[in-house]
């Protein structure tokens, strides 16, 4: 029936960003690959993981999974394998199942928090003054992002991790 087939490439249409690199999977029906995207949707969401298929040969399937920082819980390389083999498996069971995890790492300047700065400062006697000076930022966006009144950006971050990190690292 031309409606049914019309679902089904809806549904993979929709479901498509689920596991990337389809296209390089042979012989696999639009059915499979149906059950295939659902399967990797249930394990991915639960763990926010992204699936690459990277190439598939008659003998193998390379995949890469990688987790991103929304996660609860971070796997390492070891669960990130087995939840790889647990969902790809069953759709190539005379396959063997190369994976290529890829955990995720935490940036060092995520510790950073208003709390955080203002401990460094005491730490290495460090002004909002010397801190104005040393990073060319303006005095009031400075004491705003100390006093908790406006948000770290990523890049913001980066910049007093850093800062601290050479401060540590200088001469006495």
């Amino acid at each position: 029936m031309p409606g049914n087939r019309r679902i089904v490439h809806v549904n993979i249409y929709i479901m498509g960003n689920v596991i990337k690199g389809l296209s390089l999977l042979k012989d696999v029906d639009s059915k499979t690959i149906l059950e295939m995207e659902q399967a990797a949707l249930v394990k991915g969401k639960q763990a926010h993981l992204d699936f690459k298929i990277i190439k598939q040969t008659d003998k193998t399937v390379v995949i890469r999974v990688s987790q991103d920082k929304e996660a609860e819980e971070f796997y390492n390389t070891q669960k990130l394998t087995l939840t790889v083999h647990e969902t790809f498996l069953p759709f190539f069971p005379k396959h063997r199942i190369i994976v290529h995890p890829i955990p995720y790492k935490q940036s060092p300047a995520e510790v950073v928090t208003a709390e955080w700065v203002s401990k460094h400062m005491l730490e290495f006697h460090v002004s909002l003054k010397q801190l104005t000076e040393d990073t060319g930022l303006n005095k009031t966006y400075l004491s705003n992002l100390v006093n908790e009144n406006k948000e770290f950006s990523q890049a913001m971050k980066a910049m007093f991790y850093f800062y601290f990190e050479s401060k540590k690292n200088a001469p006495a």
